[in-house]
């Protein structure tokens, strides 16, 4: 995603910003012949100045990330939020499992359930799921009844040196109880752990976006 820039020793801001705006400015002059052009940047590049006085227009999207320590992340959560992890853990339990059949057939299940349509085919699917896995860049968390062992959510979190992202969850219906949130619980608490930031991703479309942050 965007540009990786070594600082090397300029720390201060405003060094920081003039060493940023020289590399801009050096990688816009040398850009091929183009009719459109688009990059993503990370959060953390906060500077396209360069980009703006060259004629450039961007677009802000907004997502929610959580930077608490993992001890304290219980007492972040909404009293609501409390309850619902607290009242699945009692009778489900969460842990990793990389299982991509699993996963399918769950996703396919609450697909059917909803009478909704899939975007991209399992055959995509397992070609991005399998590259995740194999290079160790993500973990999917699988909630399933103590009991009987039976899969109710699923959480496929992806994760970089300083990150971790939400891309993929599933789960089905149950008017008694939902275990998503004790699911998503999980999956953040190991990326603090870890000492990543938890970034929920794809926060842009509404309902998400309220989830999110109700939670």
């Amino acid at each position: 995603l965007g540009l990786w820039i070594d600082y090397g020793s300029r720390a201060a801001v405003g060094k920081r910003e003039s060493f940023e705006d020289m590399i801009v400015q050096h990688i816009i002059d040398r850009l091929p012949p183009y009719d459109y052009f688009s990059v993503w940047f990370d959060a953390r590049f906060q500077n396209w100045q360069q980009f703006y006085r060259n004629g450039f227009q961007q677009t802000t999207r907004y997502s929610y990330c959580i930077h608490s320590s993992a001890d304290a992340l219980m007492q972040s959560v909404s009293s609501g939020g409390r309850w619902e992890i607290r009242s699945a853990a009692k009778t489900h339990e969460v842990a990793i499992d990389n299982n991509i059949d699993s996963y399918w057939m769950l996703f396919q299940q609450s697909f059917l359930v909803r009478k909704r349509t899939c975007s991209y085919s399992e055959a995509q699917f397992r070609k991005l799921a399998e590259a995740v896995i194999v290079n160790q860049a993500g973990n999917m968390y699988f909630c399933r009844q103590k009991d009987s062992g039976e899969v109710s959510s699923i959480a496929f979190v992806f994760h970089d040196r300083m990150r971790s992202y939400n891309m993929f969850n599933t789960f089905l219906e149950n008017s008694s109880k939902s275990t998503q949130p004790l699911c998503t619980y999980q999956s953040i608490y190991d990326a603090l752990s870890a000492g990543r930031v938890f970034d929920f991703e794809g926060s842009m479309i509404p309902g998400v976006a309220r989830y999110n942050s109700q939670k």
